[in-house]
């Protein structure tokens, strides 16, 4: 998970510095192959974590947040981005992925917290 959301950020910052087709496809491949990762390893863990009587609502909470992210996500960055431009809107979404990037750093062996 935390390599997958690196990857995330790095994709972008590519995105958001570069104005050139070939990064274009670079950041999008990028953030397409981290985002699989990331939602596949949140799906394992989830399911590891959670007790043998809870799985199904843990991965149905699980599934539910990721579909509201979809729904609205684009919408919302859309408009940042036709509001602020591309470095900004990139950028901003680059640091606020440091805040997941952090939490999961502190995660050790599928659930113990240091």
């Amino acid at each position: 998970i935390q390599q997958g959301i690196l990857s995330l950020i790095l994709s972008a910052f590519i995105l958001g510095i570069f104005d050139s087709e070939l990064m274009l496809y670079v950041g999008v491949s990028l953030f397409s192959f981290s985002s699989a990762v990331v939602v596949s390893s949140l799906n394992s863990m989830t399911s590891k974590l959670a007790a043998q009587t809870e799985k199904g609502t843990k991965l149905g909470y699980l599934r539910s947040g990721g579909q509201l992210g979809r729904a609205f996500g684009p919408l919302i960055i859309s408009i940042f981005y036709w509001a602020f431009g591309p470095l900004l809107t990139f950028s901003t979404t680059g640091i606020l992925l440091l805040i997941p990037l952090s939490i999961f750093m502190k995660i050790r062996d599928y659930g113990k917290v240091e």
